[in-house]
């Protein structure tokens, strides 16, 4: 339900608009991992992504393929359009995923381990969960903090009640919606600039490598990974970074909380 440009470059800014002419950050593409799991003096500093391509503002281009459903890095249209919006018939404009993660892998982000998170929770960090509300009610990791990244429609025009019904029907869900009060809520209830980890239910990747056979093989290229894997951790982090936040206080849990379910941390809530 949503129109989008079938080209586009990457801005920095929710709004979409050209950002200011600056020196461009440029991140070196690694054919191997680059986790760094701790530093000195036992630190954890998470791992950045594995790239196939360097990734910076003023030259990744993507645009999205129809018929394999699927967007694709094409720095042919690196420039050529501002837009990078998709205005859906049901809810508020949001920002297409490949500028999404254009924008965290230049800033920096990385990911940490369900463990490390823990270990990371107890030096005061904050996990955050990201999902639905009600999800969280159900189960969440123990001390997590729930601020959800969608919520469920409540539009009650002609295609708003469509997808409602799509959903009630299709999948028996309720549907739902990008919240586009997120970085205000999340001004509301945290310090800005705290110190947060970032948890959805599978965690997705910055990763455009995949790594099949480590140690065996090299990583190789998938088209499907052409801009890694969206998750709401990551979209999250996203809308934090444009509340102000700075990518150095931010990880998201790699795996998500079915991860640290998997490894047996404590989880909470009325079906843990």
């Amino acid at each position: 339900m949503a129109s989008m440009q079938c080209g586009g470059r990457v801005s920095s800014r929710g709004d979409a608009r050209k950002p200011a002419r600056s020196p461009s950050v440029a991140v070196t593409a690694k054919s191997s991992s680059s986790r760094v799991g701790t530093g000195i003096g036992g630190r954890i500093t998470g791992r950045a992504p594995k790239l196939a391509d360097p990734v910076d503002f003023e030259s990744v281009g993507f645009r999205f393929d129809p018929a394999n459903n699927r967007w694709l890095r094409d720095d042919r249209f690196a420039g050529k359009f501002d837009q990078t919006l998709a205005t859906p018939k049901s809810g508020t404009p949001y920002v297409v995923w490949p500028a999404i993660h254009t924008l965290l892998v230049s800033k920096g982000l990385r990911s940490v381990t369900p463990e490390e998170a823990q270990a990371l929770q107890g030096q005061g960090w904050i996990i955050v969960d990201v999902r639905l509300a009600t999800d969280y009610e159900q189960v969440h990791a123990a001390g997590a903090l729930s601020l959800p990244l969608y919520r469920y429609v409540e539009g009650t025009g002609f295609w708003d009640n469509v997808k409602k019904a799509a959903m009630a029907i299709g999948f028996a869900m309720r549907a739902t919606e990008r919240d586009p009060d997120y970085q205000s809520k999340a001004l509301s209830v945290l310090k800005k600039n705290q110190k947060l980890i970032l948890m959805c239910s599978i965690g997705g990747t910055l990763d455009t490598l995949v790594d099949l056979r480590k140690g065996v093989k090299p990583a190789i290229r998938d088209p499907e990974r052409a801009f890694g894997r969206e998750s709401r951790s990551l979209k999250a982090a996203y809308e934090l970074i444009n509340a102000g936040w700075s990518a150095n206080n931010l990880f998201w849990v790699e795996g998500g909380l079915q991860q640290w379910r998997f490894r047996g941390l404590p989880s909470e809530g009325t079906k843990p």
